[in-house]
C-alpha cells in the first residue's frame, strides 16, 4: 500500500496520521525522499500494535520530520535504514522513544549533530544492534546516541 506516490512532501499534513491507531501492524509505504518541516510528526505514535516500519527513503530532511514518528509503539522490533546522509534540527528527537521491544536501527547518516537526536532511543529494549557507516562515533553511549547495552555493526 502505497500513501505517497510524489517524491516529496510539502507541510506537516501527515503529523499524527495513525496516531493511536493500535489495529495497524504494517506501516504503509512511505516512498518521499524530500520531507517538509514536521511532515511525519508523530504518525505512528502509540500504534502499539505495529510490528513492521515502512523503509524511510528520504535523502532531504527538515526540522522535526520524524519527531516522535515511533513514540510508544511498543511492538516495533526494528527500524530499516534510514537513508539519509544528514541530519537538522529535531528531525529524528524522540523518533523512538518509549518502543520498548525496539532492538534494532540501521542509519546511514556518519556524523551526529546537535539536537537532531533528542531522547531517540530512549526506553527501547536493554540490548540490540545499531547498523551505521564506519565513520559515525559510537564514543556516546545515551538514549539521544547509541543505547549503551548495544552492539555496533560498521557497513
Amino acid at each position: 500500500m502505497s500513501l505517497l506516490n510524489y517524491g516529496s512532501m510539502k507541510g506537516a499534513a501527515f503529523a499524527y496520521l495513525f496516531n493511536g491507531c493500535d489495529s495497524l501492524t504494517t506501516a504503509p509505504e512511505l516512498p518521499a525522499t524530500v520531507l517538509a518541516s514536521s511532515c511525519y510528526f508523530a504518525m505512528f505514535r502509540t500504534c502499539t500494535s505495529l510490528i513492521v516500519a515502512p523503509v524511510l527513503p528520504a535523502s532531504v530532511l527538515y526540522n522535526n520530520c520524524y519527531q516522535s514518528m515511533f513514540r510508544g509503539c511498543t511492538s516495533l522490533t526494528a527500524v530499516p535504514l534510514l537513508f539519509a546522509k544528514a541530519l537538522v534540527k529535531g528531525c529524528c528527537a524522540y523518533m523512538c522513544y518509549s518502543c520498548t521491544s525496539l532492538n534494532a536501527v540501521t542509519v546511514a547518516f556518519d556524523t551526529w549533530e546537535d539536537n537532531t537526536t533528542t531522547s531517540w532511543l530512549s526506553t527501547v529494549a536493554a540490548s540490540g544492534t545499531f547498523t551505521c557507516p564506519y565513520g559515525l562515533s559510537d564514543e556516546v553511549r545515551d538514549t539521544s546516541h547509541i543505547p549503551s547495552g548495544w552492539t555496533v555493526v560498521r557497513v
